[in-house]
Formats: C-alpha cells, sequence, structure tokens
C-alpha cells in the first residue's frame, strides 16, 4: 500500500491541440514540473501517431535541473466512468495511480511509459517479444514475430521505434515497427545479407553481403547503393557517420566514403581480420586478425598506423564505453587480451573459460560469453587496461548448458545490458531461457522461458523514462485511442502524484483502415494464461465498424486455435450468447503459446485475419 503525502491539485492548462508542442506545468513543493508531448509525424497529436513525452524538473528557487530521478508516468484513456466519478480528480488520480503501480494485469495503462521489453531471435524465423514486468518466471508473451527466414543480426534505431533484422536465406532486411511489432517492411539488400550496422546519424543502414556492402535509406526504406567489394564479413562506423569499414576473408578492410556511397580505398591487414571496432578516443578503425595482429587504421588518410600484436587466433574485437580500453578474445587460446587506444599497446591478459566468443559491457563491467561452457566471467572495467597488473575476474553460471549448443548461431549478441543499470540479460540457447543477473550476485536472479524456442541472441527495448539531459525525463511512444486522456506522473521522492489532461486527436487514415475491415473483434478474455488440461470459456464480441453496432445475426462464426508454430490445431463452430458475443470451450492439450483466430464467411472474416488473441498454457 502506498502512502501519499500532502496533494495539491493545481488548475491544468491545456494547450492548443493544433500548435505543438503540447506543454504544461506545475509546481509542487518547490519542484516545477513541465509536461511537453512532441509529435513526431505531425502537427497535432492524433491516435495510432508517435510522440515524445518529455518532463522537465527542476528547483524553483535555484532553476537548476533535478537529477537522479526515477519518475512513472502512464497514459490512459479517461472513460465516461472516470469522468462521471464522485470522486474529486485528485482521489480519482491517486487512485488510478495505484492502480498502474500494483502491477494487476486488470490495471494495466493503455500506454506504460516505464517499460521495457526483451526481444529473443529464435530458431524457427521468429521473434518472441517478452514483458517481463510479471517477474522472471512470470513474463508475458506479447508478440511473436514472424520472419521470411531465419535472423543473423539485427540493430534498433536511435529512438528505438524501428528494429532492422537481416535475413540471409531470403537475401532480405526486415523492418519491424516496436509499437505494434508488425513487420512493416522487406527489403532487398543482396545475396545472404547478414552484419548490420546504423550511421548514429541514421541516414543509412548498411549490410554485408555475399558480393559487398548494401546502403539502405532508412526514410525510404529501400537500397540506394551496392558496393562491390567482394564478399564482406564484419562492418564498423566512424561515430561521425564519415567512414564505413568493412572485412573480407582474403585478408583486407575495404574503406567506404560515406559522403559519396563509394569504396575509398583498400587496406590489406594480413591474415583474415576476424572482427572491427571503431574507438572513439583515438577515431581510428581496428581489425583483428587471424594471425594475431590488430591493425590500427586510420581512414582519413587510408593506411595502417600502427599494429598491436596478440597471440593467433584472435577474434571479437570491442571497445569499452569511452572508446579507451579494447577487449579482445582469443577461442583458440582462451584468452582475453586488452589494449589501450591511447598508445595502441597491450596491457594485459587474461585467461578465460574455454572459447571465448563475444563481449558485452555495463557501466561498471565487461561480461565475456564462451562457447563451450555456460560460465560468463565478469571484468571489472576500472580494472581494466592497467599495465603489469592481474585481471580480476569473477564469475556466474549463464544456464545451465553451453552457450554454443545450437544449431544455427547468431551473429548478434547473446547478453546485453539490461535497463536500469548494474545488470545484463543472458540468453541460453539450449536451455531455451533467457537469464536476468544482478552484478554482485553470485547467480542468475531468475530466468523466464521462451516458449519452447532457442534464443539465439537477446535485445532490449527500452519505453521507460529515461534521464537524456540533466532534469530532463523523457521517451519515445505511440498514442493508441482518440479522446481526453490522463497523463498520470508519480515520483517517490519528492513525493508526487499528478495527472495533466491531453487531447488526442481522430486520425482519419486510421478511421478508414477501421472502416473497411469487414467486422470489429474484440477479446472479452481478461485472463491470458491457462492451465493445461482445464476447460475455459473464450469469448469475443463482433462488431460492425461502420455502425458500431454488435453482429448478432451470424451462423457461421468458427474459431480456429493453433498451438505454436503450428504443431497442433483445432476447429469448431462458435455459440452466439447475444449482444454480438460468440464464444466457445477450450482445453489447452499441452504448455505452449496458442493463436485464436476467429473466422466468418458471411461476414468476409478469413481465418488468418489480424485480429487474433494470444494466450499461453501452463502446467
Amino acid at each position: 500500500m502506498f502512502v501519499f503525502l500532502v496533494w495539491v491539485l493545481f488548475p491544468l492548462c491545456i494547450a492548443n491541440s493544433q500548435t505543438p508542442p503540447v506543454k504544461q506545468r506545475i509546481v509542487h513543493e518547490g519542484i516545477a514540473i513541465e509536461l511537453s508531448i512532441q509529435p513526431l509525424s505531425s502537427n497535432q497529436l492524433r491516435e495510432g501517431e508517435d510522440v515524445i513525452v518529455r518532463f522537465t524538473i527542476s528547483d524553483t528557487a535555484t532553476n537548476s535541473p533535478v537529477r537522479r530521478l526515477q519518475p512513472a508516468a502512464w497514459i490512459n484513456l479517461r472513460t465516461d466512468a472516470t469522468t462521471e466519478s464522485r470522486m474529486t480528480p485528485a482521489k480519482a488520480c491517486r487512485d488510478r495511480v495505484q492502480e498502474f503501480l500494483s502491477g494487476s494485469i486488470f490495471g494495466q495503462a493503455e500506454v506504460d511509459l516505464n517499460n521495457f521489453y526483451v526481444l529473443a531471435m529464435n530458431d524457427d524465423a521468429t521473434i518472441s517479444v517478452v514483458d517481463p514486468r510479471f517477474g522472471f518466471g512470470g513474463s508475458k508473451l506479447l508478440a511473436m514475430i514472424p520472419l521470411k527466414s531465419i535472423a543473423a543480426d539485427w540493430v534498433l534505431s536511435a529512438d528505438e521505434s524501428r528494429l532492422f533484422v537481416s535475413m540471409p536465406e531470403a537475401n532480405q532486411v526486415a523492418v519491424i515497427d516496436t509499437a505494434s511489432w508488425r513487420v512493416v517492411a522487406n527489403i532487398e539488400a543482396g545475396r545472404f545479407p547478414s552484419r548490420l550496422a546504423l550511421q548514429a546519424d541514421r541516414k543509412y543502414l548498411w549490410v554485408t553481403t555475399a558480393d559487398g556492402i548494401t546502403a539502405i535509406a532508412t526514410d525510404k526504406l529501400a537500397a540506394v547503393a551496392g558496393i562491390p567489394t567482394g564478399q564482406a564479413n564484419e562492418i564498423s562506423i566512424s561515430d561521425d557517420s564519415r567512414w564505413l569499414a568493412a572485412s573480407h576473408p582474403e585478408g583486407a578492410v575495404s574503406i567506404i566514403d560515406v559522403r559519396t556511397l563509394q569504396k575509398a580505398a583498400e587496406v590489406k591487414t594480413g591474415q583474415q581480420p576476424a572482427s572491427l571496432a571503431f574507438s572513439a578516443l583515438s577515431k581510428m578503425f581496428y581489425a583483428a586478425n587471424a594471425d594475431g595482429q590488430i591493425s590500427v587504421i586510420d581512414a582519413s588518410r587510408q593506411l595502417i598506423v600502427a599494429r598491436i600484436s596478440a597471440e593467433p587466433g584472435l577474434s571479437q574485437i570491442r571497445f569499452a564505453p569511452g572508446g579507451r580500453v579494447g577487449f579482445v578474445v582469443n577461442p583458440k587460446k582462451n584468452v582475453v587480451h586488452i589494449f589501450d587506444a591511447a598508445d595502441n599497446r597491450l596491457k594485459q591478459t587474461a585467461d578465460v573459460e574455454k572459447s571465448p566468443d563475444q563481449i558485452t559491457f555495463t557501466d561498471g563491467q565487461a561480461y565475456v560469453r564462451h562457447r563451450d561452457s555456460e560460465i560468463v566471467l565478469m571484468i571489472p572495467l576500472k580494472s581494466a587496461g592497467q599495465a603489469g597488473q592481474t585481471v580480476p575476474v569473477v564469475d556466474f553460471p549463464g544456464g545451465q548448458q553451453p552457450f554454443g549448443k545450437v544449431a544455427k548461431p547468431a551473429l548478434a549478441d547473446g547478453i546485453v545490458p539490461a535497463p536500469g543499470g548494474g545488470a545484463a540479460l543472458v540468453a541460453n540457447p539450449a536451455d531455451k531461457s533467457i537469464y536476468f543477473y544482478k552484478e554482485g550476485m553470485a547467480a542468475p536472479m531468475g530466468n523466464f522461458s521462451n516458449y519452447g524456442r532457442q534464443p539465439r541472441a537477446v535485445l532490449v527495448v527500452d519505453r521507460s523514462l529515461r534521464e537524456r539531459q540533466p532534469g530532463v525525463y523523457e521517451t519515445t511512444t505511440r498514442l493508441q485511442r482518440a479522446g481526453i486522456h490522463d497523463v498520470s506522473l508519480f515520483m517517490d521522492s519528492p513525493r508526487l502524484v499528478h495527472c495533466f489532461e491531453i487531447a488526442v486527436q481522430p486520425n482519419p487514415e486510421l478511421a478508414a483502415k477501421r472502416a473497411s475491415k469487414p467486422v470489429v473483434v474484440t477479446p472479452l478474455t481478461q485472463d491470458r494464461i491457462l492451465k493445461v488440461g482445464e476447460t475455459v470459456r473464450l469469448q469475443f464480441r463482433l462488431t460492425d465498424p461502420a455502425t458500431k453496432q454488435p453482429k448478432t445475426e451470424l451462423k457461421d462464426v468458427g474459431f480456429m486455435v493453433m498451438l505454436a508454430p503450428g504443431t497442433w490445431h483445432k476447429r469448431q463452430a462458435a455459440r452466439a450468447i447475444g449482444d454480438g458475443v460468440y464464444e466457445i470451450e477450450f482445453a489447452p492439450p499441452q504448455p505452449g503459446v496458442y493463436y485464436v483466430y476467429l473466422e466468418s464467411p458471411s461476414a468476409g472474416l478469413s481465418v488468418n485475419n489480424s485480429q487474433y488473441l494470444t494466450l499461453e498454457a501452463k502446467r
């Protein structure tokens, strides 16, 4: 139970919805809070469109930003019941926020600005999207995104609104909208696209192929250049989006001029460069070669300016935050080399577990994953790069089976930082699970199932409010429906609960799409978690999109229930129970994720329509 301190309700100043951004300001106990909502694609707040939600928090006495807060916020449509409530607006706001904070499935907001989602790149050409809010072990499957073929690599746009996924067997790159979790485009990228890299200025997405490099314009979602360099394995982009480096098996690195979209030079590095990285400190590219040499390449002069000698067998190379301390793994020698980009000298070598193959960083630790072991090693960054000093390491089990026990390994990372700092998510394909590890613990704090699939790689889409600038807390989201909404804000210290009011306008394009549907399907089932073998009633209301009236005269409504990924299905007729509501009884035969589709030939509703219900059955 939350105890709320003094509550002061200030008059709301509703900005003109035609003039972006929408701004409102309150003052509470010497703290000024300004809400700003900036539309990204139009000149007003409209349903179905993306907006930047920004809270600017400052001290009224000094006008200085208030830093390191952890505000929580939600956006919810104001219903008739809310408007007509006899409670004061202040009490209604407090009660609503308390429901949101409780985490109840019945008290969820339409838009939650505090969430992060975990994505798994699966072994069956799908991507799982999981909401871990309910605690690891009790996570919720939000979506299962089908791809044209199994994925190899992925990269998020800077605002995390789009996810780009390479599909080598389909010769395409999928573009996924992270608000709707749907594939919005499949872009022809050349033969066997694999590695992806997105420029800091977001202008081009770069793709390695069997014939060279493809540049995709992110605004047009189309390939605009194919640069024939020969087979490209790895790519890296300078932080000013000026140069791109691409490695080739024959022992060379191509330097691409991003301004002209042409190859500027080819630098011979010796044996096959296994990995590439760019240092934000030295402004150089670093190519880790199989012969044990690290080539330091100046792209502007198009030549090697230094070489760092290590041991043969080098693989992935990465730089810690800041770009000074570099790490490179050697799976043949079972070591990790650490070097300094300030003087391009090797500083330390750490003995590790069997076949180290990936490096990931949080703010304070380097995580080293091993192909032939389930052990994850951590190296404190404050101790890394100290010449002559022993490298301190700690370890924890990242599951029960070795990470390399997977039929189709991915190029993307299997370990990523978790939101909030000091934590990581670890995907173990053989365990079919993703583990949550909090730094300082001897073992993961928990894990959640990947619904029977192998998570070959893991990624986080963070929708939570974060401090982007001093005192400025911001995130990007999508407005779901037209109408009057409450933007509810909660802060624990200083204690504050406040509900701002915003008006979201109808979107004519969405209205036209809704009207084009033969029938609107609305699930009435609240509980999406079922027990194996127990019979449940599933109910749906069918509504005419034009008249908004229930479809009560349909005689041919049927259901198809399918166990993902299509290994079992059952079809049956539905029974009408009145007011446009139709139901079936269903008992899941085994654990897994089930999709429920409705069909009605007389209403023009086909069984493969996009209005389906996702359920999960557990023992």
